[in-house]
């Protein structure tokens, strides 16, 4: 700790302390050379570290780069965080000033109980102000993937509902795959599985399928069923720090989707006032009791705050009782109550809040339960089953058209094989070669990889469900890109 000296006396070591070594210049704020020199090591490390580990990861040894991703990561999300308590437990005794991370600007100046008091209160401020725009700011990402697809694939940038498509007798069947993850039965093995969306219905056998709800769009759809990055990593990277980057990244391309269970009461309104009524009706029913909880838990901590730094008689009484109420409402409603999901009573309300809901994706806690909980998070179907083919296997299809345009640059056909696999553990159905159905199916996809043919034409032979039932079979057409050849 610096003790601070006449600074008339000292003016010229003031003058000597603004130069480095070298000559140049530093500002003369000794506060700031630190935090900058740790800023460059920290960068170096970061570096040359990551270095190494992608070339130990290109020799096929993954241990390295998981151990530097675990590490690295939150220490640089917790860096900033780092500036704020020290100002506040080292402020007091060194009066230093609250600094920018990265570009060390003055946020604050010499600290002071008045600077600090000013600085909590907006921030909590803040926070309680935001809480009705958490799942806006959430589904940011979302939204401009969804406004992307709407200004290149659709005409005039216009968005059409799925219930336009449903009353139209022209348009086919829409199917869009995409993953279910955080959601588990007790007999389930895995917390993600395939969840389909139509212009009829939508949900998988995990959840019963119930009518799509008039709001939902055609884009929405879309988005949700290319969401990649939410799609890796929550089936693929199974790790607390790839998940709490996500979070705090807010890469998030997937969303939350309200799966309703009622439907009776929402048409009146509907037709009177709107979706977006609605919408927004729907909201505040779901959100307030939770929102209600945040507003007191912020408040406690303001109070917290206020009496913390007081210098009165009772500010250590009140400042024990809001510090013991604030952490009762935490440990009671978030680490307590919300866990209990198979009671949808004590927990239903609180995992409506999108909070709660990241903070159990964040600890890898999916809802178990016999029932589905009140809102789904739905990321991209590729992860499960990319070509959409065992859908259309599981409806007995008589010809299927797939187009595969996935990431296999070796044209193992992966995708494909991934989805043959798939139905023959469902027992949907078994395939053949079209032309020659004693060939073996492998090296009828061996020599398709190896030959220019444009498609692959295989056989289906659907099981039957009965004996009485008659014998169906199924072409499936399928294409492969070759642009990379």
């Amino acid at each position: 700790v610096g003790v601070a000296a006449d600074a008339d006396a000292d003016a010229g070591a003031g003058e000597d302390a603004g130069a480095d070594a070298s000559g140049e210049d530093t500002g003369g704020d000794p506060a700031a050379r630190p935090n900058w020199n740790f800023f460059t090591t920290m960068l170096f490390v970061t570096v040359s570290a990551c270095a190494v580990a992608l070339l130990c990861l290109a020799l096929g040894w993954p241990l390295l780069w998981h151990v530097v991703l675990a590490s690295l990561l939150p220490l640089w999300f917790l860096w900033p965080s780092s500036f704020v308590l020290q100002y506040r437990a080292f402020g007091p005794l060194t009066h230093q000033p609250l600094l920018v991370p990265f570009t060390q600007q003055k946020l604050a100046g010499a600290y002071t109980d008045l600077a600090w008091n000013f600085f909590a209160r907006c921030c909590l401020v803040a926070a309680m102000l935001c809480l009705p725009c958490v799942p806006t700011l959430h589904r940011f990402v979302h939204s401009y993937f969804r406004r992307s697809l709407l200004r290149a694939f659709y005409y005039d940038g216009k968005d059409v509902d799925l219930a336009d498509f449903a009353n139209c007798p022209w348009v086919p069947v829409l199917l869009f795959g995409t993953t279910l993850s955080e959601y588990m039965r007790p007999k389930d093995e895995a917390p993600h599985t395939v969840f389909v969306l139509t212009q009829f219905v939508m949900g998988c056998e995990r959840t019963r399928f119930i009518p799509t709800p008039a709001s939902l769009t055609l884009s929405t759809c879309m988005a949700l069923s290319c969401a990649a990055i939410d799609g890796v990593v929550l089936t693929k990277m199974t790790a607390w720090w790839s998940r709490l980057s996500l979070a705090l990244l807010n890469l998030s391309q997937g969303a939350w989707l309200r799966f309703p269970t009622r439907t009776s009461a929402r048409r009146p309104l509907r037709g009177r006032f709107g979706d977006k009524f609605l919408r927004f009706r729907v909201f505040l029913c779901d959100a307030m009791p939770a929102m209600l909880l945040w507003f007191a838990i912020y408040t406690s901590m303001l109070m917290i705050n206020e009496n913390a730094v007081v210098p009165k008689s009772t500010s250590c009484q009140k400042f024990r009782v809001w510090f013991r109420v604030a952490g009762g409402l935490i440990l009671v409603f978030l680490g307590v109550l919300s866990f209990i999901r198979h009671i949808p009573a004590v927990s239903g309300w609180l995992l409506a809040s999108p909070l709660v809901r990241h903070i159990h994706m964040f600890l890898m806690s999916p809802h178990v339960a016999h029932e589905p909980p009140k809102y789904l998070y739905l990321a991209d179907g590729g992860p499960m089953e990319d070509l959409g083919l065992v859908q259309l296997l599981r409806r007995r299809q008589r010809w299927i058209l797939s187009v595969d345009c996935g990431d296999d640059p070796e044209c193992r056909l992966l995708d494909l094989r991934e989805a043959l696999a798939l139905a023959r553990a469902e027992g949907l159905c078994s395939f053949y070669d079209w032309a020659d159905p004693r060939r073996d199916l492998e090296v009828v996809l061996q020599e398709y990889i190896r030959s220019r043919e444009p498609f692959l034409h295989l056989g289906v032979l659907y099981a039957r469900r009965d004996e009485d039932e008659p014998e169906r079979v199924g072409e499936i057409f399928h294409i492969r890109m070759r642009l990379l050849e």
